[in-house]
Formats: structure tokens, sequence, C-alpha cells
């Protein structure tokens, strides 16, 4: 069965909180998810990308995601904005710069390439990656305004996106693109419809600072290893959980599992 895409953002006080989409009202709570010291979340494959108030990298599985759970060290900064595709790790760096690293070898000391090393004149706070244009935008910290580039082409310069109002955060998930505006609400607005005059639909309450939209859905499926054994369900990429499992997480071809409420 599928299940509704949630949305995750972390607040002033730096932890990360959750709602359903399909649930959310212009009223609806957040509800607490994760620990912090958080500034924004990256998605990829089984989990999350935390950047961190000290500005450096760190990761937690989709499953393990608690308010109680603790973030794993994975990478240098100083960052303050991300995202990550095709085993490819983009930063916005504390100068506005885009920098990246390949995620497979990612550790606390390896370094960062700079890929976009010409400053913006607004200075770049938040990116996003839409894969199926080979498009990277951004925003601007100052202005709010929306930018992008050709992925596949990093040294090119910033073209503006024309768009109504200011952003200072973004995700990107499909063909939506979902934006935390002046008053720290989240709005939302088709890619293709981006014009001057269009206008964003309000989501949610006020009390973002940054914003993440993965991709999620469920499933229930037959035993693939040893009863309890919770880890075994990480690398699953098929249609299948294993047994009195759910899949909590799905972003591209990798799969998260999680205890389902069915088991005994």
């Amino acid at each position: 069965r599928m299940a509704d895409h949630f949305i995750y953002i972390t607040k002033s006080d730096h932890k990360v909180y959750k709602q359903e989409l399909s649930k959310m009202s212009l009223n609806s709570p957040w509800i607490e998810a994760g620990q912090g010291p958080l500034l924004a979340l990256v998605v990829y494959k089984d989990g999350f990308f935390g950047i961190g108030t000290d500005h450096k990298i760190y990761r937690q599985s989709f499953a393990m995601l608690s308010t109680s759970s603790k973030w794993k060290p994975v990478g240098k900064g100083p960052l303050v904005a991300g995202d990550a595709v095709d085993d490819t790790f983009y930063g916005v760096g504390t100068d506005g710069l885009i920098y990246s690293q390949q995620i497979s070898s990612m550790s606390p000391e390896t370094d960062w390439t700079k890929v976009v090393g010409k400053a913006h004149e607004h200075h770049i706070v938040s990116i996003a990656i839409h894969k199926a244009s080979d498009t990277m935008y951004a925003v601007t910290g100052d202005d709010g305004k929306l930018w992008k580039m050709t992925l596949s082409d990093l040294g090119s310069d910033w073209a503006n996106v024309p768009q109504k109002g200011a952003c200072f955060y973004i995700s990107i998930r499909g063909d939506y693109i979902y934006c935390r505006g002046t008053h720290k609400q989240i709005w939302r607005q088709k890619l293709t419809s981006l014009t001057a005059t269009s206008s964003w639909s309000r989501i949610s309450s006020a009390g973002a600072e940054s914003v993440l939209v993965p991709k999620m859905k469920k499933c229930r499926g037959t035993l693939l290893e040893k009863k309890g054994d919770d880890i075994a369900c990480d690398s699953i990429k098929d249609g299948t959980c294993g047994n009195f499992y759910e899949k909590a997480g799905h972003t591209d071809v990798y799969f998260q599992c999680q205890r389902s409420r069915a088991s005994p």
C-alpha cells in the first residue's frame, strides 16, 4: 500500500520536525521527529544527511530517525545547505560557493572540490537538484530570488528564474518546488508553472528554517533475512520487504524498512 509523502523541516531550535503532506493544513502542528542541532536536511538513498550547526555533515537512516537517536559524523564542512544525486553530494559553502564530494568515499577527513567557484553577488544559501531536467536551482539569501544552472555544466552562469515572492530555502521532489518564504512558512508550486506572476500555494504554518520533501512509500512482503534483523532491510532494492516489516522510506532505488505495526 502507498503511504503519504512526508515533509520535513528544521526549526530555530535546530531539531527535525515532520508532517504528512496529504493531512497538512495551514494550522496543523509540526511533529518533532529527530534531534539536532541541524541547519538543514538532505535525503539520499537509504537515509538523511544532516548539516549541523557546526557546518559539518552527519547521517542517519530513515528507520533510525527519532527524537532519541544520534547523528553520525560523515563529512567535514563548512556547509550551510546541499542536495545529493548519483553518488554526489553538492554542498553550499559558508562562502556561498558550491562544492561537491563523492558520497561513497565521503569521510570526516576527505576534502570538498569546488565546482562553482564564481561567487554570486547575492550569496547563495540553498540549492535543489531537478535530475530530470539536469538542473541545479539555487536561492540567494539577501533577496530570496531563484536561479538555475545546468547540472552537467556547472561552470556556466546562473540564470534568473522569474517567480513571484521570495524563497530562502528550497526542496524539489518530482515536478514541484517547495519554498521556505519570508515568514518561515512553506509554499509549493509546479516547476513548469514558475513565472513572474504565478502564485505559490501556502501549505503550512510558520516556523520552518529549512524544508525537505523526500519520496516515501510503504509495503509489506516476505521474510528475506532472519526475523528481527532490521538492518537487513537497508539494502533491499525491489518491491519486497522483510516479513512483518514496512517500507518506511524510498528515494530513487533504495528502500528503508522498519518494524510494521502488524508485528507480533
